[in-house]
């Protein structure tokens, strides 16, 4: 029996192997379906992710608030007496009695001290001796007295004979100048005529017909005449001095008549000129007679105003200085306070204020009536004075008060959240969503109030302002998400 074995692709020959299966057991290949389902799994969710973060955040906004507020400026304030002085001391002398003591309260007009009076009294009387003075000069002037006209016409007489004298004295010396001058023409002449006789006999001595004698005499004559000539000279100066010295004594003359004439004439007859004078001078005799009394009035040293005696500044048996006896500070007080200089554009004396002790203690109205005429350059403040209305609470010196300086009664203002705020004091910023990003504006604001902070300008009513700025940083991107709870849109 023969077996017909199977040709397969091993090659002829070759019976059947192991590794050779047959075709009826080979499996079937699939589409891979779960591989696909697992590779869309993994886009779906990194496109989410994705997609994720793509969105901008969700930032809490709110609209700023439009609000009527009064607006002020705040400031600590201390409480200062209203006047505070030395009393007594325009006054001086020593003190003979006191009569307060130190925290002593006193009155308006009340009697502090008493000083010795001895110097005023002599005063008084000076000035009451000057008065009388004067009006008796302008009495005199109305009703001049017989004997004053006569002493007046006698010394315009006796001033008439002393200036013709001087004119008789005056002719008498011109004379003797004209005399002297004679003289002096005659002894240039005699001395003209020896020079020439000189010449004349030192020319004929030298031809020989003279002897060295003549010429001698000659020289000895012209000498004696050139010596005569210049003491004449000298007397013709000495004659024309006495002219001007006798002139001068006539001018002198001449104006004391004249002055003693216009005497005569006001005593007579005085002018409304000279009658003003006296009257001038009578109305300063009496106004310096009531400044002596005015001043011995400090004999007794009063109080200026109402207040408390803080210290004792002289004793009994002590001179007083120009710090006075006592020191006084009133019982009427006031309000010092200093703000930055940066709000001064925005005071003005007039403007009311709100004024308190403490928290929880009743507010009490006030007045600005002074802002200070310099700044204090190393803090860059001003100094405020305010006065407390009626119906204040008690204040002492040294108190704090709390100041709020009403500005603007009642203004519109954008109210924001005090969260709102970044940046620093001189530069305040806010956070605002504006097309899907994160802008800063910066803004100007004023003290905050229970309900926000006032912004002056800045922002507006339709800005989506960030609550919270620390959670925001400008640039990014961002999505508004609107604050419901606060009353905002």
């Amino acid at each position: 029996m023969s077996v017909v074995l199977p040709i397969t692709g091993n090659g002829a020959g070759r019976g059947p192997g192991a590794g050779d299966v047959p075709p009826q057991q080979l499996p079937r290949r699939g589409f891979p379906w779960r591989a696909v389902v697992v590779v869309l799994f993994v886009l779906v969710i990194a496109g989410a992710v994705l997609a994720v973060r793509m969105i901008p955040a969700a930032v809490l906004v709110v609209h700023p608030r439009p609000m009527v507020i009064v607006q002020t400026i705040a400031a600590t304030g201390t409480v200062v007496g209203k006047w505070d002085a030395g009393a007594g001391a325009s006054a001086t002398g020593r003190v003979t009695a006191l009569y307060v003591r130190e925290g002593a309260h006193v009155a308006r007009e009340q009697t502090i001290a008493r000083l010795d009076d001895a110097v005023d009294v002599a005063e008084i009387a000076h000035a009451q001796s000057a008065a009388l003075t004067a009006r008796a000069q302008y009495e005199q002037l109305l009703h001049p007295k017989p004997a004053d006209v006569a002493a007046a016409r006698a010394a315009q007489a006796q001033a008439v004979a002393q200036r013709d004298a001087q004119g008789a004295m005056l002719a008498q010396a011109q004379r003797g100048v004209g005399a002297e001058r004679s003289r002096l023409a005659d002894a240039v002449a005699q001395r003209d005529a020896s020079a020439l006789r000189y010449r004349r006999a030192a020319m004929l001595l030298g031809q020989g017909f003279v002897a060295a004698s003549a010429v001698d005499d000659a020289r000895a004559e012209l000498a004696s005449n050139e010596a005569r000539a210049a003491a004449q000279r000298r007397t013709v100066e000495q004659a024309q001095a006495v002219v001007r010295s006798t002139q001068a004594a006539m001018d002198a003359a001449r104006a004391n008549v004249d002055v003693l004439a216009a005497r005569l004439g006001s005593v007579l007859h005085a002018s409304p000129q000279e009658l003003a004078v006296a009257q001038r001078r009578i109305d300063e005799a009496d106004a310096a007679v009531v400044l002596a009394r005015q001043t011995n009035t400090t004999t007794y040293v009063k109080a200026p105003f109402d207040g408390t005696v803080v210290e004792l500044r002289a004793q009994p048996g002590q001179f007083t200085t120009t710090e006075g006896v006592v020191r006084l500070i009133s019982t009427a007080t006031e309000i010092h306070a200093d703000v930055d200089e940066s709000n001064l554009p925005m005071l003005a004396a007039g403007q009311t204020a709100e004024l308190s002790l403490g928290v929880g203690t009743r507010a009490f109205p006030g007045r600005l009536v002074k802002i200070g005429s310099s700044v204090d350059v190393s803090r860059g403040t001003v100094t405020l004075t305010l006065w407390p209305s009626r119906g204040a609470p008690k204040l002492r010196p040294g108190q704090t008060v709390n100041v709020n300086v009403i500005v603007l009664a009642h203004v519109r203002r954008l109210l924001i959240p005090q969260s709102a705020l970044a940046g620093t004091s001189d530069h305040r910023v806010v956070y605002a969503v504006r097309d899907g990003h994160i802008v800063a504006l910066a803004v100007r604001t004023i003290d905050p109030t229970d309900r926000g902070v006032p912004v002056v300008d800045g922002v507006r009513e339709s800005d989506a302002v960030v609550v919270d700025s620390q959670s925001v940083t400008a640039g990014q991107t961002a999505r508004p998400r609107w604050d419901r709870t606060n009353g905002t849109l």
